[in-house]
């Protein structure tokens, strides 16, 4: 299902993440744009504002 809707939308999907209101969380920022690294099973993310 993952595979069929990243084609018809063309982004890259990541799940099964920590992240929400409970620990272990990663805090996402409404509005920003996002990159992920993610090598070995481990992510990086990286968040920025784009005018």
């Amino acid at each position: 299902m993952y595979q069929e809707l990243a084609e018809e939308l063309g982004v890259t999907i990541v799940y099964d993440i920590d992240c929400g209101h409970v620990p272990p969380q990663m805090t996402f920022v409404n509005g920003a744009m996002a990159e992920i690294d993610i090598k070995n099973g481990k992510a990086s993310v990286i968040q920025y504002f784009e005018p």
